[in-house]
């Protein structure tokens, strides 16, 4: 887990982004992604930022898309979740 208290935190862009809770918070932290950090001033905030010149671009789309989803109406979470779903090819079921 990274977390920048009196350090400086990397340079270039960065991006904060909500997560729905603190609990959300630790778990993508704790998952070690490379590019997600947060400093001392998000301390008790259910954010984290993210230093774009180094995250992964799936990582980034995935939490993008995770917390709008998180703030979006209802409905048209829905209407996302629904066409995204159609637009992604079926993966053939394996037999084991």
């Amino acid at each position: 887990m990274r977390r920048f208290a009196d350090e400086t935190p990397p340079g270039g862009p960065l991006l904060a982004v909500r997560t729905a809770d603190l609990a959300d918070k630790e778990a993508l932290l704790v998952a070690g992604q490379r590019g997600f950090f947060t400093i001392a001033q998000f301390d008790g905030y259910a954010a984290v930022l993210i230093q774009l010149a180094t995250v992964d671009p799936r990582a980034l789309r995935e939490a993008v898309t995770e917390v709008w989803l998180g703030r979006a109406p209802a409905p048209l979470a829905k209407e996302y979740l629904l066409m995204t779903c159609e637009d992604r090819p079926r993966r053939q079921s394996r037999s084991r």
